[in-house]
């Protein structure tokens, strides 16, 4: 019984699964071909998430406003993504993200429980 929102977070947790596989701080330094196969990655993950209903974005703001704004900053920037900034979204909010879709509970009306 699989919904909107259940498969886009599904598609959002394997993107940012594929991201923390390619993301070791050393190689992401040095790596720019890494650092351009996350960006995408990252790209996928804020476009999904542009896709979970209304719903589930007003029953979890934070979560919305962080993807929200890196949303923003990854398709404005193009291919001039700060490295920094990425990290600082793999490092910082990412694991959030992942956290509560992780533990959302969808209706099979396209409208979440909330998790926090």
């Amino acid at each position: 019984m699989t919904n909107r929102n259940r498969e886009h977070a599904a598609r959002i947790l394997e993107k940012a699964d594929e991201i923390r596989a390619l993301a070791d701080r050393g190689r992401f330094r040095s790596d720019p071909t890494a650092v351009e196969r996350i960006h995408l990655r990252a790209i996928f993950i804020a476009e999904s998430a542009d896709h979970l209903s209304r719903g589930f974005k007003d029953e979890n703001p934070a979560l919305w406003t962080t993807v929200r704004n890196f949303r923003t900053a990854v398709l404005h920037t193009y291919e001039t993504i700060d490295p920094e900034d990425l990290w600082r979204f793999i490092r910082d909010d990412l694991p959030r993200v992942v956290s509560v879709l992780r533990r959302a509970r969808f209706r099979s009306d396209n409208r979440s429980q909330r998790t926090v």
